[in-house]
């Protein structure tokens, strides 16, 4: 059923064979974790079969939660989804590149295919006001993710500003490369005075 599902998800992209040909022959583990079900990917064909066992070697394996494989799906950047936490990613980074690769490049016509069933009108209508919610919940999170820093930073003081920790880091870099020239500088000392 769930082979069924991503084949046509990946049939609405008519673009989809040649995004899915890099990936021919590559095997990709899904562990589902706390449960530790794992699925197989196997793009050839220019489809995906998902298998529950593997008879070949695993090129690259996926690990986490239901959770984290939704927010990578959802993601606006998936590759900070994936390579951001929530994902361990094991084996051939080349593969899972390629992986991501084919998700992020599908361009899926949504309006057209809904089209189909509701008429242009309702799809239209439907997919302005989807796409005005997304970018109203993205400008949201924006605007939280502001506010909160802000807040964290100029009211509770519980985190430094970011020109404080520039400063800092730099300080830092300033010390060490001090120290660093400063132990050089004995090394040659004592090199010279034989001892």
């Amino acid at each position: 059923m769930l082979e069924t599902a991503l084949a046509r998800y990946l049939a609405l992209d008519s673009d989809s064979t040649r995004l899915v040909a890099p990936l021919d022959g590559k095997t990709i583990a899904l562990v589902l974790e706390p449960f530790e079900w794992t699925l197989y990917l196997c793009p050839g064909g220019g489809t995906v079969q998902l298998l529950p066992e593997c008879l070949g070697t695993v090129d690259v394996t996926l690990r986490g939660s239901p959770w984290a494989f939704t927010r990578l799906s959802l993601s606006d950047d998936p590759r900070q989804a994936l390579f951001g936490g929530g994902v361990t990613v094991t084996g051939d980074m080349d593969v899972a590149k390629r992986l991501q690769t084919l998700f992020t490049r599908l361009d899926i016509d949504w309006e057209e295919h809904l089209s189909q069933l509701t008429g242009d009108f309702a799809a239209n209508s439907l997919g302005r006001a989807l796409r005005s919610g997304r970018d109203w919940w993205r400008e949201t999170r924006r605007t939280f993710r502001l506010n909160l820093a802000e807040y964290l930073q100029e009211e509770s003081r519980d985190l430094p500003a970011v020109s404080e920790t520039e400063f800092f880091c730099a300080e830092v870099d300033r010390l060490r490369a001090d120290a660093d020239r400063l132990e050089a500088r004995i090394a040659r000392l004592k090199a010279h005075c034989g001892g």
